[in-house]
């Protein structure tokens, strides 16, 4: 699948890391949308559907640590090391601007972005992958969907 190889080669991570994050984003834009707008990126999208999963055990399964653990680990929360600057770091530092990254994403709320961020550490990788892999979600969405189909991600994703 392009998306998945796109991942790979741009971000350096493995396959399967790949494809259990997509999965992950996807999953969220399926559970905030209503079906018809979800059958619009579906049908422009390729290859989204196999990444979806009907089955709700199929998926990453939350971990038992609170929400405001998993928002602390999201913004490099101090946990004795060394993460080389918290997330909203690492994200300005990708877009070159320290303000308005979440916004940049279309991603204000924080929910959305601690539970992508615990499904990511389920696979295996770091908060700060959770802003490597977006843009590269939705440049891949909007260049075979185009800004409509892109506009209905980044609002399931809100």
């Amino acid at each position: 699948m392009e998306l998945i190889n796109n991942l790979v080669e741009k971000l350096g991570v493995s396959s399967e890391q790949a494809k259990g994050g997509s999965s992950l984003i996807f999953n969220m834009v399926k559970e905030n949308l209503d079906a018809e707008d979800f059958s619009k990126i579906v049908s422009k999208v390729p290859g989204i559907s196999s990444l979806v999963s009907d089955n709700k055990e199929e998926e990453v399964k939350e971990d038992s640590g609170s929400f405001m653990d998993k928002v602390g680990d999201m913004f490099g929360g101090d946990k004795g090391e060394d993460k080389g600057g918290s997330f909203m770091d690492k994200a300005a530092d990708m877009f070159g601007s320290s303000s308005g990254v979440l916004d940049s994403l279309g991603l204000e709320n924080l929910g959305s972005m601690a539970k992508l961020t615990s499904g990511f550490n389920k696979l295996g990788l770091d908060s700060s992958t959770v802003t490597k892999f977006l843009p590269v979600v939705m440049n891949f969405v909007k260049s075979k969907g185009g800004s409509a189909i892109s506009d209905l991600v980044l609002k399931a994703l809100k």
